[in-house]
């Protein structure tokens, strides 16, 4: 497993100019990846704390950007209302990571997208035992909400997502509690079905 985390970030949404529907902690480093290629988009800073991080990379960005404030829980949009929608940073955060993809569904369009970059459980079961300890104490307060040995996979498919692609990667890249991530694309079952019966 390697990654080099701006190219990741990047590949989570590059090639979508399209309307499209963003959640994450608000850091302005990844909104530099971004600014060149999107017409129109919404972020969702969870934390507020970062929200002006968000607001200021929007200043600066070469398309429309319109930094909203609210929750992944509750999405100010309507139905069927968006292409795309991506989760950075903020799966492993959320209080109700069901309700979070409920809401993701509900805005996409047909044939839409989610796309995530995310912390996850590890991949030994010593390790994810490791997890739960910070986890259950003090990371949570420290990191604005994150667990690190969530099973977001599972989430993700639990909420009716079919996963179309994966890769697995440690950042830092050495093999501790805190490393492993994720950057993956997943849509609607119903879409999946549809597709593989078309």
């Amino acid at each position: 497993m390697r990654a080099v985390w701006p190219s990741t970030a990047a590949s989570c949404w590059r090639a979508w100019p399209v309307r499209w529907s963003r959640s994450e902690p608000g850091t302005a480093s990844t909104s530099r990846t971004t600014r060149p290629r999107w017409r129109g988009w919404w972020r969702w800073s969870r934390n507020r704390g970062c929200a002006s991080r968000p607001r200021r990379a929007a200043t600066d960005a070469a398309t429309v950007v319109e930094v909203v404030p609210g929750l992944a829980e509750r999405l100010p949009l309507s139905d069927a209302s968006v292409d795309a929608v991506v989760f950075c940073m903020v799966l492993c955060s959320l209080p109700d990571v069901a309700a979070a993809l409920a809401e993701a569904r509900r805005v996409l369009k047909p044939g839409g997208q989610v796309r995530f970059l995310e912390h996850v459980r590890a991949d030994t079961p010593g390790l994810a035992r490791i997890q739960r300890v910070p986890d259950a104490s003090v990371w949570p307060y420290l990191a604005g909400g994150c667990h690190t040995g969530r099973d977001t996979l599972a989430a993700i498919e639990q909420a009716g997502f079919a996963v179309t692609g994966l890769q697995h990667f440690l950042l830092p890249e050495v093999r501790t509690p805190f490393s492993f991530h994720v950057l993956g694309a997943a849509v609607p079952e119903s879409e999946r079905v549809r597709g593989g019966a078309g």
